[in-house]
């Protein structure tokens, strides 16, 4: 199967050793192997094998969201189709319920979302879950998502005896040492790969690149052949190396410290393409490359000069790639580099985790994360996680590396620090003492100090350093002290107790340090009128889970009057400084919510230039939509009287999700938009604010200012959020009428006559039907008649036969109530049965509607019903030809009353 359906003809020697030292046994595992080395294909391998031996799921965890969505792409192609097996996946605000995710034979999560999914499932977890796989298993020692990945895997090491654990790293150096820990067998296969790693210290006083391989220094070359870019010897050498490797269509990547240092390199170099006397000799494909810049631009949400430089660097074969971009641009230009349209991609570390992408060269701009006063030195696990994504795995030729060196000291500290350096250990990121979120998540689970040190046991950092009695003991205290001033946790005999506040606190993805700052705050404005947005929004992004995404600004009085307000808002463990940012974050949000676009906030407010559009919608208002919204729920379920006080902040999550004012909320819950850029551009069309507008909007006026979107999708949608019952399906329905091109008038006197009209309007809508036969009642002296009878002719002239192989006759009635007050009763609904006893179908249409009990009446006696809504749903369909001979025979023969969405799931179908 892997060579027909995978083109793998061999096995490579890491896979190879993995499955020779116990990969598919019941042991756990480590994998170490470089980058495109095939550590994936062992995961696969594990987990199908796992799979075939027992029931269960295998969950794959994963550091980043983006990278979920790539391995569930990858999986769904890989796992799914000979081998059946079932891929899931949930990420961010995703919410599978645990049955449905842990009955799939594969689930894919983050590290944050599946430690959701223990606090909150443990039950269904143990029982579903036979295997996890840890991808990037050296994040352990990444100190934002190392802590939740440790007790991730210390659970499953105390709790999951039947789970079996297998790690993939590229870069964990102690691997033996972690072996041990999850006490399993390993294999370290760094030393290999399917091609050549090159590293080169490029030196720009004199353009030479020595190269090194396996630590050995191999050769120089002179890569300076001509001067492309002025005054920058870095820019100077890419632009060299790309001129110069054109004809094989060489692809680079270039990884800056910062977002302005990324979009400047792929700029720099478009620039120098565009205005080279014959540009042509860089190999780009014009017509390829301008399709990208329009994607690009299609996808925009809100357009800004980011985007439009973006857009322009695509269009020369050069992007640029960072947590600023909306990951739906973010794919677009991985896309764009895989299919060989973008030559060069300048990137942030954010591309280095775990997404493959076809490289030849790496340039590594300077070997930092941030900028030169905030940014930290790249460690050496670091640096050669970057540099191995140099060389296609499908490819023998070899993959290179470059790092720049000013001078020749230089020169040798990056040689020894990171060509030859050793790399660092994973170190455990767990600070038992401080971190009130891992106790609050202990304390919920196991109560007292001597289990919490039973469960501690299992954790890295006491593999590493050991944690006794007493340390455990200290740490509950302190841990303890804290809860129960923020109202978490009662003590009650030898354990310890959540309240409400706690335990529905500890279930949640959340700080306790924030649900009590946003609590306090809310408790203190419970009686107001109204709540101000900005006010919330500062107390919000004052607490932990926004350290890393407040705004800077360059504004000089930044922490003028500040101080008055750090009490008000309860935020004392925070700086002046940290006090003001967040206000003008909660600024610039509260603008934008207003209508305001970001880049005018961002002039308004100062806004620094390392901080892009992007971070707003994309990173800062959802995280507090995702955060405000969280302590709701907790608040909802721990203390219901101050929710109900408070629970228009709701609308406010609402709003942060969408990016829209109140107002706005409407358009999304009805699905008539998907976007804040959509929504401006709707009501600026219709000149409208409000959704009702929409619904009673003339139609033709509707249609004529809508121009290029679906104005009769939009008038459905907002009619069905407007209207309710009979009303919303009459409106509907008319609906369906105008977008098959019939007249609305007959339609219109159908649903709105009673008595003699209603009966005339059905059958003469019914005449109008091409292959219809309809044969008028003779009421001459009779009274006991239907309306009609009717047979449907067929394209070759014999009509219609039910399933049972007679002449479809239908006797057809109308019964309504006069003045469209009350609904007909069942008596007059069945008395088609003795009116028409001779047709093979008996047909009721009932205006306004049936009285209950009536469907169980029509189906004792073999009728069908239709309202007349529902009626005129299926004779439009009848009159425009969409009706099928199986269509008739679903819809007329399925007794009891048809209903309108009968109708259209049968026919639009």
């Amino acid at each position: 199967m892997l060579e027909t359906d995978r083109n793998v003809e061999e096995l490579w020697p890491p896979q190879v050793e993995a499955l020779n030292s116990g990969l598919t046994e019941d042991e756990n595992f480590l994998v170490v192997s470089g980058a495109g080395t095939g550590k994936t294909l062992l995961a696969e391998l594990a987990m199908v094998d796992r799979s075939l031996k027992q029931r269960g799921c295998s969950v794959f965890l994963v550091p980043f969201k983006p990278l979920a969505r790539e391995k569930q792409e990858s999986f769904e192609s890989s796992l799914s189709g000979d081998l059946q097996l079932n891929v899931t996946c949930s990420v961010g605000d995703d919410q599978v319920p645990p049955r449905e995710l842990f009955g799939s034979d594969v689930a894919i999560l983050t590290y944050e979302k599946f430690s959701y999914y223990l606090r909150n499932y443990s039950e269904e977890s143990n029982d579903q879950i036979h295997t996890v796989v840890v991808d990037e298993f050296q994040m352990l020692g990444d100190e934002t998502r190392g802590p939740t990945l440790e007790i991730v895997i210390s659970k499953i090491l105390h709790s999951h005896d039947d789970t079996k654990l297998v790690g993939l790293s590229a870069t964990a150096s102690n691997g033996g040492e972690i072996a041990e820990w999850i006490d399993g067998e390993y294999v370290d296969c760094r030393g290999w790969r399917p091609n050549p790693l090159y590293e080169g210290i490029h030196a720009v006083r004199d353009g030479e690149t020595t190269f090194y391989y396996d630590g050995t220094r191999q050769e120089t070359h002179d890569e300076r052949t001509q001067s492309l870019v002025d005054n920058n010897d870095r820019y100077d050498a890419i632009a060299n190396y790309l001129h110069n490797n054109s004809v094989d269509n060489q692809q680079i990547l270039v990884f800056a410290p910062t977002r302005n240092d990324a979009e400047e390199a792929a700029g720099e170099i478009r620039d120098l393409i565009e205005g080279y006397p014959r540009s042509y000799n860089f190999e780009i494909d014009d017509t390829a490359t301008d399709e990208l810049k329009q994607r690009i631009k299609r996808a925009s949400r809100d357009g800004g000069q980011t985007l439009d430089n973006l857009a322009k660097c695509a269009k020369w074969g050069t992007a640029f790639y960072h947590a600023g971009l909306d990951p739906e641009i973010r794919s677009i230009v991985e896309e764009g580099f895989k299919n060989g349209v973008v030559r060069l991609l300048a990137s942030t570390s954010n591309l280095g985790a775990g997404i493959n992408l076809p490289v030849d060269r790496v340039f590594v701009l300077h070997p930092r994360f941030g900028g030169s006063k905030y940014g930290t030195q790249m460690s050496t696990a670091d640096y050669k996680n970057l540099a191995g994504r140099a060389g296609r795995p499908s490819s023998s030729r070899r993959g290179e590396s470059i790092l720049f060196a000013e001078d020749f000291r230089k020169e040798q500290q990056l040689k020894n620090t990171y060509v030859l350096g050793e790399l660092e250990s994973i170190e455990s990121q767990v600070e038992i003492t401080s971190d009130l979120s891992l106790m609050l998540d202990l304390i919920r689970e196991y109560r007292t100090p001597t289990n919490i040190h039973s469960f501690l046991q299992d954790t890295f950092i006491a593999h590493r350093k050991g944690i006794d009695e007493k340390q455990t003991r200290e740490a509950v205290d302190f841990a303890a002290d804290k809860l129960r001033q923020h109202g978490m946790i009662d003590e009650a005999g030898d354990g310890l107790t959540l309240t409400g506040l706690g335990k529905e606190t500890s279930k949640n993805l959340v700080e306790p340090e924030t649900v009590a700052t946003v609590r306090s705050y809310l408790e203190s404005v419970r009686n107001e009128a109204k709540i101000d947005t900005s006010d919330l929004l500062t107390v919000l992004c004052g607490t932990p889970e926004f350290r890393h995404r407040r705004l800077y600004t360059s504004q000089r009085n930044l922490s003028t009057g500040v101080s008055e307000l750090t009490n008000e808002y309860g935020l004392q463990s925070l700086s002046d400084r940290e006090v003001a940012k967040s206000r003008i974050s909660a600024r610039v949000v509260a603008d934008w919510l207003s209508g305001d676009s970001i880049e005018t906030a961002f002039e308004r407010y100062s806004i620094s230039d390392t901080r892009s559009a992007a971070d707003v919608y994309q990173r800062l208002a959802p995280e507090m939509s995702r955060v405000l919204g969280t302590v709701l729920r907790i608040l909802e379920a721990s203390d219901s009287d101050l929710y109900d006080a408070v629970s228009d902040v709701s609308t406010l999550v609402t709003q942060l999700r969408h990016g829209v004012d109140r107002e706005g909320i409407p358009f999304f819950d009805a699905g008539i938009v998907e976007g804040r850029s959509e929504l401006r551009e709707l009501r600026n069309k219709l000149d409208i604010e409000a959704v009702a507008e929409i619904a009673d909007l003339d139609f033709q006026k509707l249609d004529k200012r809508m121009k290029t979107r679906n104005a009769v999708q939009v008038k459905r949608r907002a009619v069905n959020a407007v209207y309710e019952g009979r009303e919303a399906a009459r409106r509907d329905v008319l609906l369906d009428v105008h977008e098959r091109g019939l007249s609305e008038g007959r339609f219109e006197r159908l649903l709105n006559s009673d008595t003699s009209e209603f009966e005339n309007t059905a059958v003469s809508l019914l005449e109008y039907v091409d292959e219809m036969f309809v044969e008028p009642a003779d009421e001459s002296g009779r009274t006991e008649e239907p309306e009609c009878r009717v047979k449907i002719r067929q394209p070759d002239g014999t009509y219609l036969e039910t399933s049972n192989n007679e002449t479809m006759e239908i006797g057809f009635e109308c019964k309504s109530k006069e003045g469209l007050e009350g609904k007909v009763a069942t008596s007059d609904a069945t008395a088609i049965v003795t009116k028409a006893p001779e047709t093979t179908v008996q047909l009721t249409v009932a205006t306004p509607g049936f009285t209950e009990g009536t469907d169980d009446a029509l189906v004792d006696n073999d009728v069908a019903g239709m309202t007349a809504v529902g009626f005129a749903a299926f004779v439009a369909r009848a009159i425009n030809g969409d009706l099928s001979a199986n269509d008739y025979r679903t819809l007329l023969e399925d007794k009891g009353i048809v209903e309108l969405s009968t109708i259209r799931s049968v026919v639009d179908d």
